[in-house]
């Protein structure tokens, strides 16, 4: 089981259409939709998009922390074989603990190369603790 947070704030009709289209594919059909109306105008007043043709661009600091010509829009991210298996919360914590476990006999961490990098919003934040 996986879910899919999206927000959206526009016209009705709009996020209904969007709803209908995204049924329209066999691994959305069943898919819950709940709608709230917004009071006051627009939910999300402040926000800006912009278009960006990859993630991690191919500026002279991504060159040097991700070595990746053009950024990373050649990488088959949605091919289920290439993706990462999903931990179970227990396995997740055992490998946590394993990458800050100090080592008795050197009193060094040996996965000191190890980087946790967490990008969950404020919302996943505040649920979970």
């Amino acid at each position: 089981m996986f879910s899919i947070l999206i927000q959206y704030s526009g016209p009705s009709k709009d996020a209904l259409a969007y709803v209908e289209w995204l049924r329209e594919d066999h691994r959305f059909s069943d898919i819950l939709v709940q709608i709230s109306p917004a009071s006051n105008g627009h939910a999300f007043p402040k926000l800006k998009l912009r278009y960006k043709p990859s993630l991690v661009q191919a500026s002279y600091m991504t060159a040097y922390w991700f070595p990746l010509e053009g950024g990373i829009s050649h990488i088959p991210l949605l091919d289920p074989l290439l993706r990462a298996t999903a931990l179970a919360p227990s396995e997740w914590r055992k490998r946590l603990e394993a990458v800050n476990k100090i080592d008795d006999a050197s009193n060094e961490n040996s996965n000191a190369n190890c980087i946790l990098l967490d990008v969950r919003n404020g919302i996943y934040h505040s649920l979970i603790f």
